[in-house]
């Protein structure tokens, strides 16, 4: 081979060479902000679809069905909207972040509890209950009220207890669901909720720091 044949050779090298490159950065590119926040979706078969979106701090968002962003001046809208259906809600305190997730087989009679003072300063006093004592110190505009889900009467609890588990709500002061309300839990249901909290668990670990480099 004579020297302009391997010139020849050499130059297409380096054009391909250059290509390549330029092809990985812009492949990077596209798919570095997915590395930063996975969107996870679990169709469980029941009234909603449940989104999750995994931050790259880790921390799970749970995407509500319906946000209230004021508690207060949104009361009816929350109390008709929800009449007779089950599910699983949460307050959120604007001011702080902190929230308290419960359910109901009727939200609307239960949140209708909430929006009773009388009821919150005798239950307050009775169960020590942190919720109802921020309501009353902040106030309902002060609130963000969330309807997490609408799901059937029977295994409301279940779901309340797979927020509980991935929420980890601060004004909760039991971690049970149902603790409160006299509910015994079947064996089935406690099998549920053991697997629920094992698969969140694993969520949570699948997070950039964790996740395959063809990502990075």
């Amino acid at each position: 081979m004579n020297v302009n044949l391997y010139w020849t050779y050499g130059v297409t090298c380096l054009y391909y060479l250059r290509f390549f490159l330029a092809y990985k950065a812009f492949i990077i590119n596209i798919l570095k902000p997915v590395s930063n926040t996975f969107l996870l979706k679990f169709n469980r078969g029941y009234s909603t679809t449940i989104t999750t979106l995994v931050s790259s701090s880790g921390k799970l968002n749970i995407e509500p069905k319906i946000v209230y962003s004021n508690a207060d001046t949104q009361k009816l809208a929350v109390l008709n909207d929800n009449k007779n259906l089950a599910g699983v809600y949460r307050w959120v305190n604007l001011l702080n972040q902190k929230s308290y997730i419960g359910s109901s087989i009727n939200l609307s009679r239960r949140l209708r509890d909430y929006y009773t003072i009388s009821f919150l300063e005798i239950e307050s006093k009775k169960n020590n209950s942190m919720i109802y004592k921020a309501l009353l110190k902040y106030g309902y505009s002060s609130f963000r009220l969330e309807i997490l889900e609408h799901c059937d009467g029977e295994i409301v609890i279940e779901r309340e207890q797979y927020y509980l588990n991935t929420l980890n709500p601060e004004y909760n002061i039991l971690k049970i669901a149902g603790s409160l309300k006299g509910f015994k839990h079947s064996e089935a249901t406690i099998e549920r909720m053991r697997k629920t909290q094992l698969e969140n668990k694993r969520i949570r670990t699948f997070t950039p720091l964790h996740a395959p480099s063809f990502f990075l």
